[in-house]
């Protein structure tokens, strides 16, 4: 689907600020205070399924008025077919699954609804005006004072420890919702730093949202926001890079290395570096072996909530992209792979050519990077700001075609 560029009312774009802000700024903070200290409960899958059928009939109203046109390109169509499929799985499997004599099942179906079929249509759309969101000036000062205050309140709900790294935000174990966290505040934090023109600023937002993410306990979330706005820095700023060299090389002269591993040895976000016991890691080894015998078994079909089925609870599912397959099948699977390569080279392709590096180009590139890392080796199927991308890279890309034809 191709919303027609020309057809630009201020609806879609204040629904997609209002999903941005729900999002990644209200859910994760309402979660946390909900999970983690007795806070206010708020049904954000009624929240968001509003916010779906809002954009569904402004949509609606658009393809009659003629001013929203369907394009059959496979740029766009692709991913439909894709999400018709997984759609499709979704529904079919209900009356088995409601069936099953499994506590709190229709409650889980319905879980993985609100992830799979509502949140994917809604970051698909956003995916057509996510950029001129965050380029209207009016609307990043919501964004920016979303970040500030997201900010503030994971240090003020750090646990600060006498070694700063064995720091971390205060949750219960029982109910560990830092991926949520992290994931949101990292997206947060890439919606601001392109636009963000002086670079002392930007890197210091940079610098603050890294020690953020490193407090909130995600790794994927941390090293991958660090590699990929590290590499931008680089690319704008040569300096940067020299001055890092010396830190590094100033690092490994004066931290005594051997202390600095064994000290945290047991710290689960420095274990890229002190390569100590990963009982989180080791727990996603065997989830991957035990979802692998049951693709292996169900290796055309998938089994749709098999992790579900098995564990009788949810959370034991696949961490990478062959959760797919596990959950949709073959089928659903390589049309993914297939998309991923045909838009991402598409994208790659563009970028050699049209090398302005501008912030524009900046944001997709981070933003885009950020969720494919993400859903191919840390996410699995419930990983909905994937499908952000499908629809942004797309709508860049042919809106800068374009732009250059016209020149």
């Amino acid at each position: 689907m191709l919303l027609n560029r020309s057809f630009r009312i201020n609806v879609f774009y204040v629904l997609s600020l209002i999903l941005l802000l729900i999002e990644l700024f209200l859910k994760p903070i309402f979660k946390y205070f909900e999970y983690h200290h007795d806070g206010f409960r708020l049904n954000f899958s009624i929240v968001l399924s509003v916010l779906a059928l809002l954009f569904a009939v402004k949509i609606i109203l658009g393809v009659a008025a003629k001013k929203i046109k369907f394009n059959k390109n496979i740029d766009y169509s692709f991913p439909l077919i894709i999400l018709s499929f997984i759609y499709f799985v979704v529904l079919v499997n209900y009356p088995f699954i409601s069936s099953l004599p499994i506590f709190r099942i229709k409650i889980f179906y319905l879980e993985y609804f609100s992830m799979i079929v509502i949140s994917s249509f809604l970051y698909y759309v956003l995916g057509f005006f996510i950029l001129d969101v965050v380029k209207n000036k009016s609307f990043i000062i919501y964004l920016l004072f979303s970040w500030i205050v997201y900010t503030l309140i994971i240090f003020m709900n750090t646990g600060f420890e006498s070694s700063f790294l064995k720091s971390s935000l205060e949750i219960d174990v029982a109910n560990p919702n830092y991926i949520m966290l992290s994931d949101a505040y990292a997206l947060l934090s890439i919606l601001i730093i392109p636009f963000t023109k002086r670079f002392s600023s930007r890197f210091a937002i940079f610098i603050i949202s890294s020690i953020a993410l490193f407090f909130l306990m995600s790794r994927a979330s941390l090293y991958t926001f660090i590699l990929l706005n590290f590499f931008v820095l680089v690319l704008i700023n040569h300096k940067f890079f020299w001055l890092t060299i010396v830190f590094v090389l100033s690092s490994f002269i004066l931290i005594d290395w051997e202390f600095f591993t064994r000290i945290n040895s047991n710290n689960r976000m420095l274990r890229l570096i002190t390569f100590g016991n990963d009982l989180s890691q080791n727990s996603r080894n065997m989830i991957f072996e035990s979802g692998l015998k049951s693709i292996y078994e169900n290796w055309f079909l998938g089994q749709y909530m098999g992790d579900v089925i098995s564990r009788k609870n949810t959370g034991t599912y696949i961490h990478n992209i062959f959760s797919i397959w596990r959950q949709f099948g073959l089928v659903t699977f390589l049309l993914v792979i297939f998309n991923i390569f045909y838009i991402y080279i598409k994208f790659a392709l563009f970028t050699v050519k049209n090398f302005k590096w501008d912030a524009n180009q900046q944001f997709v590139f981070i933003l885009s990077m950020y969720c494919l890392i993400l859903f191919v080796f840390a996410r699995s199927f419930l990983f909905a700001e994937f499908w952000l991308v499908v629809s942004l890279i797309p709508s860049y890309l042919s809106k800068n075609l374009k732009s250059n034809f016209n020149d």
